[in-house]
């Protein structure tokens, strides 16, 4: 019993020692105080407080800065707040007051202008981008369409209703038409801006003025491409565009990408539209019998004597000749420019590949035929590409693009409308 008495009083006196340790480790303290601003010294409502180790949220301050916690002794506790600069503390005392600094962090942006990178604060371009859901999905004939209202300061104006026409686009410049001369001699002189379709620049309208005699003198190019094959546009609005095409980017530029090849499996798409075109509320208009009836009734009814009335029936001897062709028939004149139309607009296109190699076929036709008879404007587009990128310094990219535009013209005169109602007059006359 000698032996063993000693050994018990010690593993004893272990088990007390370790036990006051994990009591005083565990030992809580409730600690308050106040949060405030380290430049004006005044409270900061809704500052998160967190216990740091374990990752837990325990309090947030009161409208006047205040705050309670009850923590283990000796954790750290981590002050957090929304423009403030994060502060730790370790819950030593029960009172703890702490002051936030503002934080100072500014985002760096980086634009691409020419062939320099710069940051966002040193340009003061202005450049708008549509994507293509932005203009899926929508059955029109031609891309200019599309772009009406999508774009601040772009004024977007169909000079025709001719499909396949050639508008007017101004960007952030003049917001009326350009007309030079007049009557017969008038011409409408170009303030377009430069075209950038695939890193190729092509003139919107080839640098000539579009005659307002001819109907439908110049196509648009943006009606020779078909939407489904759209990637991206960017519109350059400024100074910028001049910096990175020269003066044929002083009315602005838009840039136009199309579809790539991005799939191991190669993705075919096929879209096929069909669309109503109807003519506008025309006029109400009397002819044949029914003018007539009406001046017949005029006559009978407004004339001072009935001698007099028989003299003009006599003058006018269609009004009473029931065999007269004018009388036994009705001609709707609106009716022979006008017409409704259904129109179809089919695409296929083949892509695939990956960013070292990808590959993309685009075949599209379309036809177009306009409400008034004998205008209309059928295309068809064929758009191949191949790019390969064997290293990050090399790029080569081969393309073969091909349109044909069929346009129906009408009769008239363009914009002015000359010979379109030479013939029309009244039909009893």
């Amino acid at each position: 019993m000698r032996n063993i008495y000693p050994k018990a009083v010690a593993l004893c006196t272990v088990f007390l020692l370790l036990a006051c340790g994990i009591a005083l480790a565990q030992q809580k303290i409730t600690i308050k105080g106040r949060v405030t601003d380290a430049q004006s010294h005044s409270g900061i409502p809704g500052v998160s407080i967190v216990d740091a180790d374990l990752k837990k949220g325990l309090a947030v301050t009161d409208p006047n800065g205040n705050y309670t916690v009850t923590i283990e002794l000796n954790k750290n506790l981590l002050f957090r707040f929304i423009g403030y600069e994060d502060r730790v503390l370790k819950a030593s005392k029960a009172e703890l007051n702490v002051a936030l600094s503002p934080a100072e962090k500014f985002l760096k942006e980086s634009v691409i202008v020419g062939y320099q990178t710069r940051s966002k604060e040193t340009v003061t371009g202005a450049v708008s981008m549509i994507n293509k859901k932005d203009i899926q999905d929508v059955p029109v004939t031609n891309l200019e369409q599309l772009l009406q209202g999508k774009v601040a300061g772009m004024n977007i104006q169909n000079i025709s209703g001719a499909p396949g026409f050639g508008g007017s686009i101004n960007i952030r410049g003049i917001s009326q038409l350009n007309i030079s001369g007049g009557g017969d001699e008038a011409f409408l002189s170009s303030s377009n801006p430069l075209l950038v379709i695939d890193n190729v620049p092509v003139d919107y309208d080839g640098g000539i003025d579009q005659s307002m005699l001819q109907p439908g003198a110049a196509t648009g190019p943006l009606s020779l491409l078909p939407p489904e094959d759209i990637e991206s546009i960017e519109v350059f609005k400024d100074a910028q565009a001049a910096s990175l095409y020269g003066s044929r980017g002083a009315n602005g530029v838009i840039v136009i990408t199309t579809r790539r090849g991005n799939s191991a499996v190669p993705i075919i798409n096929l879209n096929n539209s069909i669309f109503l075109n109807t003519p506008p509320q025309l006029r109400p208009v009397q002819g044949g019998n029914l003018e007539r009836d009406f001046r017949t009734y005029t006559i009978l009814n407004h004339s001072e004597y009935d001698f007099l009335a028989k003299q003009q029936f006599a003058n006018a001897q269609f009004l009473s000749d029931s065999l007269n062709g004018f009388y036994n028939n009705s001609t709707d004149w609106q009716g022979l420019f006008y017409q409704r139309t259904i129109n179809s607009n089919n695409n296929l296109q083949i892509s695939g590949g990956n960013s070292k190699m990808n590959y993309k076929a685009n075949l599209s036709y379309q036809m177009n035929q306009g409400i008034i008879k004998n205008t209309g404007f059928n295309k068809y587009i064929a758009n191949m590409q191949l790019n390969l990128m064997p290293t990050d310094r090399l790029r080569i990219s081969g393309q073969l693009f091909a349109a044909l535009g069929q346009k129906q013209r009408g009769n008239g005169g363009g914009l002015t409308g000359n010979g379109a109602g030479n013939a029309f007059t009244s039909s009893l006359l």
